[in-house]
């Protein structure tokens, strides 16, 4: 599988990046970064699947749209726009409809962010784009990703393909085996308005994913990060705990 990656993931940008990532998580508890690993799960499972008949479009930017599409795969199958997500819990969607389980767990009620919604809009909004630009006839199936084990979905009725871990081998499988639906010229048609449609394109070349590891990433699990890196974020900690451990002295000293 070709790759092509608007994102800015290599040098100083993809450094600062990751620094403002982490600040954020520690300071606010936040995990958002947790929808990025998601994302590099299912890149690097398409990756070893698909040969380069397919190319995967990551952060790709609409001319006059404030609105990033994470992932968008092109094929001779089709085109599929991915929402990928790192959340956990017990959902349902209904059409359009995402609710989450009550805590009492005996309802579902709507909640925010809409998942399906925002995955049906992307999808929709590249499907324009390539309409405009004369390609009336290529659809953009929507489909949400989740891949940590701990989501039970209720999908039945759902708007989107919703993929969960369990799901995306089988899925991978089906699109390789399903009957063609774009010939070449479709494809190349495809390849060169999205190329040429982000604010970032500056002769972007379509390349292949390396199969080189990076021995400078240190991981526990599916999280990587430089050596350095692990060192701030351990130091980070020690701080956290002295400032607690202070805090716990002065109010014994106090009482």
């Amino acid at each position: 599988m070709r790759v092509v990656e608007f994102y800015p993931r290599s040098g100083e940008d993809r450094n600062h990046e990751l620094e403002e990532r982490m600040y954020r998580i520690w300071v606010s508890g936040s995990d958002k970064d947790i929808d990025l690993q998601a994302e590099e799960v299912l890149a690097a499972q398409l990756g070893k699947s698909l040969d380069n008949r397919y190319t995967l479009f990551r952060g790709v930017e609409l001319p006059g749209v404030d609105v990033i599409i994470p992932f968008v795969l092109v094929g001779p199958t089709g085109v599929q726009v991915f929402n990928a997500s790192g959340l956990t819990g017990i959902f349902r969607a209904r059409q359009e409809i995402w609710e989450a389980v009550s805590d009492d767990g005996q309802r579902f009620t709507p909640i925010r962010p809409n998942l399906i919604a925002r995955t049906i809009l992307i999808a929709q909004l590249l499907e324009d784009y390539l309409a405009n630009e004369g390609l009336l006839v290529i659809s953009a199936e929507p489909v949400l990703y989740f891949f940590q084990a701990g989501i039970d979905v209720e999908r039945d009725e759902s708007a989107v393909r919703i993929i969960i871990p369990e799901d995306l081998e089988q899925f991978i499988n089906e699109l390789i085996r399903t009957p063609e639906t774009l010939n070449t010229e479709q494809i190349n048609r495809v390849l060169d308005v999205l190329l040429k449609s982000s604010p970032a394109y500056n002769g972007i070349a379509l390349n292949e994913p390396s199969t080189k590891t990076d021995h400078k990433l240190v991981g526990i699990g599916k999280l990587r990060l430089r050596f350095w890196q692990w060192i701030v974020l351990g130091l980070m900690l020690i701080v956290q705990i002295l400032l607690v451990i202070g805090f716990i002295f002065i109010i014994r000293m106090t009482t």
